[in-house]
């Protein structure tokens, strides 16, 4: 319910001990209609799409029942067919996420808030770039405590490529605005967030560099550092040394 959508070894690597395990559970899951199944369409037929989970009726039904759960705290999908950009940004912000529990848990420290795009949309701030209005919304935001009890706090936003370099040079300029203006501070309770991109696609050295220099020629700041999804996936999201600043090429921790 959390991830809205996951793939079949991303539900293995949260929640379970083996792949055997996790086909079998999953399965039965499905058959007694507390997941849904979704695949992803595959050009010309020949690639095999992996198996896709997301809450079903009678998944949402039981958070209702056992765990008091109400529509808002719902994120079940109900159309029929899905997107395949929605699926894929879905997926991959998941796979963030993914990145994120498991190394709290390696860490012990404690996941406290984990918002999405659908979640922040409810209610957002808006600086003025260039004359107009820009709403201030990343793709995720989460917390993280550490056992002695200090909070960390982070944007994400998932780049596959898909929106222009003037764009994100215009998220970028807001979220600086956001920053310098203290409004983050009114909503968050804290200036110091971090602005996570992770980049996703065919050429992810390429659009990395792209988008550090959009991000430079929007004014930069400390507060935005890139990575790849791939080398995040093989990471340990908060103990290693891999998320580039917006100039240079030392690498940076996110918590040490």
């Amino acid at each position: 319910n959390d991830y809205r959508v996951m793939r079949q070894d991303q539900a293995q690597r949260l929640l379970f001990p083996s792949r055997n395990t996790a086909q079998v559970r999953l399965q039965l899951l499905w058959q007694h209609a507390y997941l849904k199944r979704d695949f992803l369409p595959v050009l010309g037929g020949i690639q095999t799409s992996p198996i896709l989970y997301r809450v079903d009726k009678k998944g949402a039904e039981l958070l209702r029942r056992e765990f008091s759960y109400g529509n808002e705290d719902l994120r079940w999908q109900g159309a029929k067919n899905l997107n395949q950009r929605f699926l894929l940004h879905t997926i991959g912000l998941g796979e963030i996420r993914l990145a994120v529990e498991l190394s709290c848990a390696n860490r012990g420290f404690e996941l406290e808030t984990w918002r999405d795009e659908k979640a922040l949309k409810v209610d957002y701030d808006k600086v003025q770039v260039d004359k107009r209005l820009v709403a201030v919304l990343p793709d995720a935001y989460f917390v993280v405590r550490d056992a002695d009890g200090h909070r960390f706090h982070f944007f994400v936003e998932f780049d596959r490529g898909v929106e222009g370099v003037r764009f994100f040079k215009k998220k970028m300029t807001a979220f600086r605005l956001y920053f310098l203006g203290g409004q983050v501070t009114k909503r968050y309770g804290t200036d110091k967030i971090r602005v996570l991109t992770v980049v996703e696609g065919s050429n992810p050295e390429k659009r990395l560099k792209q988008l550090r220099r959009s991000t430079k020629n929007a004014g930069g700041g400390k507060w935005f550092l890139f990575t790849g999804l791939d080398t995040l996936s093989k990471a340990q999201f908060f103990s290693d040394s891999y998320w580039l600043p917006v100039e240079g090429e030392k690498t940076r921790y996110l918590v040490k």
